[in-house]
């Protein structure tokens, strides 16, 4: 009789249990931290203590795979297309406008002044334009350095707000993770920065470790295109 009601018991454990959602996995396969809820489509359960030993070594902050990850990013938006992997950030109208002077200004000058005072100036007029352009969309396209948040995290701004990057003693409660040194949770973008530079609204989003080079190559390019388009200006109007 103690052997049958213990089998009615395990049996009546077993169908508790949810199945797995989709073809994923169970929470026995799953990387959840130990004494902690896994959330998946917005089911919790609950990890059972004969799970701990198995989930003990499983850090809570692990990257989370390329697959896996959503489409949004704080306010980052990211997208693939052609094989290649975008980022637009919550001030992405700015940067049209600012994609919309850079070509304004160089097709502008290419048109009106350089068509008509020599083959070289068009050709180089051409040329501003197109680095211009392509050194802007390479900074304001790129990715800025994303700390992924821990999963489950609260997200959103954070309170009271970061006023300098991290010197690697502070734990930003709205990702749910410890900051490292430099990095740095944008308000704006919702999300931590590593190696924060600064907000470019311009740019769309935040200048990070990953696109600082890339915006201070735009800047070299779009100086030293506005100095020879003002120049040769000057010197065909003159």
């Amino acid at each position: 009789l103690a052997s049958a009601v213990g089998m009615a018991v395990a049996a009546d454990h077993e169908g508790d249990r949810d199945p797995p959602l989709f073809g994923g996995k169970t929470h026995h396969e799953s990387s959840v931290v130990p004494g902690e809820e896994a959330t998946l489509l917005g089911a919790t359960e609950q990890v059972e203590p004969e799970d701990e030993a198995e989930l003990g070594n499983v850090s809570k902050h692990a990257p989370v795979a390329a697959a896996e990850m959503s489409l949004w990013i704080g306010r980052i938006r990211r997208f693939e297309l052609g094989g290649l992997t975008f980022y637009v950030g919550p001030h992405w109208c700015f940067s049209v406008v600012m994609l919309g002077v850079i070509n304004a200004v160089g097709w502008a000058y290419t048109g009106g002044i350089a068509i008509y005072a020599s083959g070289l100036q068009t050709v180089l007029g051409i040329g501003v334009t197109l680095a211009s352009t392509l050194s802007f969309l390479d900074c304001a396209l790129s990715e800025p350095g994303i700390v992924h948040p821990a999963a489950g995290s609260p997200g959103g701004k954070l309170k009271p707000e970061q006023l300098i990057p991290s010197t690697g003693r502070r734990y930003c409660t709205a990702c749910d993770i410890p900051q490292l040194v430099g990095m740095y949770h944008c308000n704006y973008c919702q999300v931590c920065i590593a190696g924060w530079d600064h907000h470019c609204p311009w740019m769309g989003k935040c200048i990070g470790a990953n696109n600082l080079q890339s915006f201070y190559r735009f800047l070299t390019v779009s100086m030293s295109s506005l100095v020879f388009v003002v120049v040769m200006t000057l010197v065909s109007t003159g």
